[in-house]
């Protein structure tokens, strides 16, 4: 089954990364220097490469299938 859109898993990381982004930006989740602070900008790291990674493994597993 095909997901497209919404429905991806790539599309929900990189939603909850630009939520963190926003939230760091705006003040909303104190200074940079708290630790709150830090582990949110980890978060967002780590759910962006998570979002690299599941959409590269998803090419390669198609171009693996179909070769």
């Amino acid at each position: 089954m095909d997901k497209s859109g919404w429905k991806t898993t790539e599309f929900w990381m990189n939603l909850a990364a630009v939520i963190v982004a926003y939230l760091m930006a705006t003040g909303i989740a104190g200074d940079e220097t708290s630790l709150f602070s830090r582990a949110l900008v980890a978060v967002a790291a780590a759910l962006a490469a998570l979002g690299y990674t599941a959409s590269r493994a998803v090419v390669k597993r198609e171009s693996i299938r179909k070769g």
